[in-house]
């Protein structure tokens, strides 16, 4: 099966571009081949402060990198120089992509990455043309103004020309991603998982009132429901129960939705009789001990049926052991987590299972 192609950025050019990198833009939407990558304006610096930016970088995962330099207005050589709408260019056609190559490539070692094979090829969509340019680097690898409604079958002709055979070993899997993760398409402005459990850490817990008057209230009762917005505390609150709960010796399971918070919740709090864990292998692991043998796999439809599963099962909480249940991300539960957890209240018997619940949302 044939994967899509993919042109950087999303949903047209910019109009602060130049009007001949939108006009390229323009003819690589929908004409570039199958599973290939092109990404405008890809910038690199060196950790020794070296800087090169590419107008385009296009990348086959079969074969390797084209770097795409566009020049626009009316190209010409004269007497030696190159002309760009008569005016003399500082440097070569080619000049900028090969820097940015030589960059490139010190991006990748320091990665620790093998790079694929990396050409570069310019273009100039402003210039018709029926000879390529003879000079020595140019030629067969300059795309022109009549090239461009042809533009997906010539890009691959190109590219095989530009190539240079790979003498370094075999490219790393991850390249892709590797010139993916260097154009930079989303940055989420915030701190990740680790960094806001450590500032909880360094805090040491510092509880104000509601949070203290909440506190109070699940060591007092059965059944505890915490709401409020992102940020307010709340799995400040259920770390804090757990510790409590685990100095007055009670056993406690912590419950989360996703991986992440639980892996790092666990690495966290990782106190004796203590059990943290995402709902989902929970369920997967009570499955398991019951016979369930089908693959683990990454697709939400997998567990899916996992949680359904176990949300279906009698016997799920047989022997759980702990006097507390922690629900963390309550928000993101769906009906069959909940129904997982439903089984907690005391009916079940506080002998067997525990003291209270408390769940934040």
């Amino acid at each position: 099966m044939a994967f899509e192609s993919l042109l950087l950025p999303k949903g047209g050019p910019y109009p602060d571009w130049p009007e001949s990198e939108q006009k390229i833009y323009r003819y690589l939407e929908g004409s570039m081949p199958a599973g290939w990558t092109a990404w405008h304006s890809l910038k690199v610096r060196t950790r020794s402060a070296e800087f090169a930016e590419a107008d385009f970088v296009i990348a086959d995962p079969a074969r390797g990198v084209l770097v795409l330099e566009v020049k626009g207005g009316l190209i010409s050589k004269d007497g030696g120089v190159w002309r760009q709408s008569g005016q003399p260019m500082k440097a070569s056609p080619l000049d900028q992509a090969h820097r940015f190559v030589r960059l490139l490539l010190a991006k990748f070692k320091e990665a620790g990455l093998t790079s694929p094979p990396i050409g570069v090829a310019t273009a100039f969509p402003d210039t018709d043309f029926e000879l390529q340019p003879s000079q020595g680097d140019l030629e067969g690898i300059v795309v022109g103004a009549r090239d461009l409604p042809y533009l997906g079958d010539a890009l691959p002709r190109v590219l095989e020309r530009a190539l240079r055979p790979i003498t370094w070993g075999k490219p790393s899997p991850d390249w892709t991603s590797f010139l993916h993760g260097l154009w930079c398409e989303c940055w989420p402005a915030g701190l990740d998982l680790s960094q806001v459990v450590k500032g909880f850490e360094a805090k040491r817990i510092r509880l104000d009132a509601e949070q203290f008057t909440a506190l109070e209230g699940i060591l007092e009762n059965d059944l505890v429901l915490v709401r409020g917005g992102a940020g307010t505390g709340k799995t400040l609150l259920a770390r804090e129960l757990a510790i409590r709960e685990a100095q007055a010796g009670r056993a406690f399971l912590l419950l989360t939705f996703t991986d992440a918070l639980g892996l790092e919740l666990a690495r966290r709090v990782g106190l004796p009789g203590s059990a943290v864990s995402p709902i989902g292998r929970l369920a997967l692991e009570k499955l398991r001990r019951k016979g369930f043998d089908e693959p683990e796999r990454c697709e939400p439809e997998f567990w899916d049926r996992v949680t359904r599963l176990a949300a279906e099962s009698d016997e799920i909480w047989d022997g759980c052991g702990f006097d507390t249940v922690i629900v963390d991300e309550g928000q993101d539960f769906g009906a069959d987590e909940w129904r997982i957890v439903e089984p907690l209240p005391p009916q079940i018997g506080r002998a067997s299972c525990r003291e209270r619940v408390f769940s934040s949302v």
